[in-house]
């Protein structure tokens, strides 16, 4: 969860999530401003759908990403200053389970 995402002055706000081959894990174009989080699972479900950007290595784990090192983006319109910010960084997924 991103906390700092303020709908009093945040009014777009794009986030995606890469694996470490640059495959897009997640995306939500309203990331925190309808106060939904990424969870951790996986965006894209359909094995059907093939795509050399969109990651399709699925997981028994109920869609869950494996545990490793992930990267984010998040593009955010701040309307009290009327510009775009970008923020990005990575997470670290551990299960507990083993």
């Amino acid at each position: 969860e991103i906390s700092d995402i303020d709908l009093n002055v945040h009014t777009q706000s794009t986030f995606y999530v890469f694996n470490r081959w640059g495959g897009i894990v997640y995306f939500d174009p309203h990331y925190g401003l309808n106060n939904q989080w990424w969870d951790g699972r996986m965006m894209f479900h359909n094995r059907q759908n093939s795509s050399s950007v969109f990651q399709n290595d699925w997981d028994s784990n109920q869609d869950y990403v494996r545990d490793g090192i992930y990267f984010y983006t998040l593009e955010v319109y701040n309307s009290v200053f009327n510009q775009k910010e970008f923020y990005s960084g990575e997470i670290s997924i551990f299960s507990r389970e083993k």
